[in-house]
């Protein structure tokens, strides 16, 4: 009984390594870009517009998916797809580590997050990971928990 506790508490500190969720290369991964407080839509979609174009100086990119939110004019994403794995000579982390170091992403905040799919129908990526994403925006709570359900 002593010798389980004691496995058991080897884990939690770090001495043996672990892994609830494997990483997998599901061959796409997500920009979200965060301009300074006070862009307008037509500079964020500038820059949105830059990223598309040095995405597509990335061999492995096949599709890319981008937007410049209305809500909140600083604000952006890109979702992009790559070639399937087996086509490619790089990993999606390869790829991402090359998109995080483009130079012009420097002035502003900018998040690249590789997609993780679900395995064994458990959902490894937290705000989303299924096929459909819908989101409500509006001032009045009271409104947007009716439209939810």
């Amino acid at each position: 009984m002593v010798f389980l506790f004691s496995v058991s508490l080897v884990f939690p500190f770090g001495i043996i390594g672990s892994e609830y969720m494997p990483k997998t290369d599901e061959g796409s991964f997500r920009i979200s870009v965060e301009l300074p407080v006070g862009q307008n839509l037509n500079q964020t979609d500038k820059v949105v517009r830059q990223l598309e174009k040095y995405l597509a100086t990335i061999p492995e990119v096949t599709n890319c998916l981008s937007s410049a939110s209305s809500s909140s004019s600083n604000n952006g994403s890109l979702s992009v797809q790559l070639v399937d794995r087996k086509d490619r000579k790089r990993n999606v982390w390869e790829i991402t580590d090359e998109v995080r170091g483009y130079p012009k992403m420097y002035v502003m905040l900018v998040r690249v997050n590789e997609t993780q799919s679900s395995v064994s129908g458990v959902s490894g990526n937290y705000g989303g990971g299924g096929a459909v994403q819908v989101e409500l925006l509006g001032s009045n709570m009271d409104s947007l928990v009716k439209a939810s359900y």
